[in-house]
């Protein structure tokens, strides 16, 4: 049995054959990272949106190389969406909350936008690692499994980013 995706003849071919063959574990993997079910849809779409724009590399992968690319594409979209609902509050949420005043929507609001620009200055790996620890509620240990790291080294990488984050913090405060 070949390793290779079947080969089709055009872009097209090749991209309805991906979305036929893939769009469950894509969901699966957008689900998995915490999207919400409303927009897996869309996650699935932009990342085989992102695929198409690296056709010529993608093309060429083989089967194990493209399902790896497209794990990775979905896990960058749906960590992009859920960086995005950190920076918008809902009624709902609000009146979970029990918001007495406008005054205290406009200062949950404000601390949302503040900790979301904040998070997005971290450096890369400590921004992944605090997403997936504290807003999809990952393990020491499936950080560890994840990222082939130890849980020592993904208690250390959290503790510089909480600590870098709240520096961050102060400075976006002062200013």
């Amino acid at each position: 049995m070949s390793n290779k995706p079947p080969a089709l003849s055009t872009e097209e071919e090749f991209y309805t054959e991906l979305i036929n063959r893939y769009s469950q574990s894509m969901a699966n993997a957008a689900i998995k990272f915490g999207a919400a079910a409303d927009s897996v849809e869309d996650i699935i779409q932009d990342s085989v949106a992102r695929i198409y724009m690296h056709h010529d590399t993608v093309s060429r992968l083989d089967r194990r190389a493209l399902v790896s690319y497209i794990w990775h594409t979905v896990r960058s979209v749906t960590l992009n969406y859920l960086r995005d609902d950190l920076k918008t509050i809902d009624l709902e949420t609000a009146e979970r909350a029990q918001i007495e005043s406008p005054e205290d929507l406009l200062l949950i609001t404000e601390n949302r936008s503040l900790l979301a620009k904040s998070i997005e200055k971290l450096p890369e790996r400590e921004k992944e690692l605090l997403i997936e620890k504290y807003f999809l509620g990952w393990s020491c240990r499936e950080l560890s499994e994840q990222h082939r790291i130890s849980e020592g080294n993904v208690r250390i990488i959290l503790m510089r980013a909480r600590k870098n984050l709240k520096e961050i913090m102060e400075k976006e405060e002062k200013q």
